[in-house]
């Protein structure tokens, strides 16, 4: 809701850099968790950041993951691949969840900011 509410009050282009920004840090704090920290010491915080930049070379790893990606592009590199219509059935279904998700984000959008009434008390 934040970003939301920084969209009303900031340019476009602000709002949807930021959360690309954001989006990619997300991404690289997945990809260091998954692939670059190690479990038998603690990093801290700058070890932290300095996994980021190592994990950027692991990002292409992050799509290759998914179930759909297995069944339908990545057949040939997994020993044992999901069947195809496991692979389409949950994509469409994933692609419901998304059609669902824009509807709902367009109803709140009007909902959530529409412009209040300011009701004073009368005493000026």
């Amino acid at each position: 809701m934040a970003l939301a509410c920084l969209a009303v009050r900031l340019r476009p282009w602000i709002v949807w850099s930021v959360t690309a920004l954001l989006s990619v840090w997300n991404l690289l704090l997945i990809a260091n968790f998954t692939y670059v920290i190690r479990v038998d010491r603690d990093m801290g915080y700058l070890g932290l950041v300095a996994g980021q930049l190592q994990a950027i070379r692991y990002l292409p790893h992050l799509f290759v993951q998914g179930q759909v990606v297995r069944a339908l592009v990545a057949r040939h590199a997994v020993a044992n691949p999901p069947s195809v219509g496991a692979g389409l059935s949950l994509l469409a279904l994933e692609l419901v969840v998304l059609v669902i998700a824009a509807g709902v984000s367009g109803w709140q959008r009007e909902w959530w900011f529409r412009p209040q009434r300011r009701v004073g008390l009368g005493l000026s």
